[in-house]
């Protein structure tokens, strides 16, 4: 069964999308679910969705120019000398 978002959300949102298009990728890659194995596929399904937010989201990215800044800031936070 297919959730669809509540009557009172006019559109979709892009994350209600993606949730949805991950629902059915889900679906196509597990095709034999059952109730035993869908906690762990969701928490790992969870898990790389929420490694992907954390790489995009970083302030600092993990390159070289990322790396200095970021000891910049943890310098002028007084964290190290």
């Amino acid at each position: 069964m297919t959730r669809r978002p509540p009557r009172s959300t006019q559109s979709r949102s892009s994350a209600a999308s993606d949730v949805y298009k991950r629902q059915e990728q889900l679906k196509a890659s597990h095709s034999n679910i059952t109730a035993e194995s869908a906690q762990s596929i969701v928490r790992a399904s969870v898990g790389q969705i929420f490694k992907r937010v954390l790489e995009d989201a970083g302030v600092y990215k993990y390159t070289k120019e990322g790396q200095i800044a970021f000891m910049r800031f943890i310098e002028s936070i007084g964290l190290v000398k």
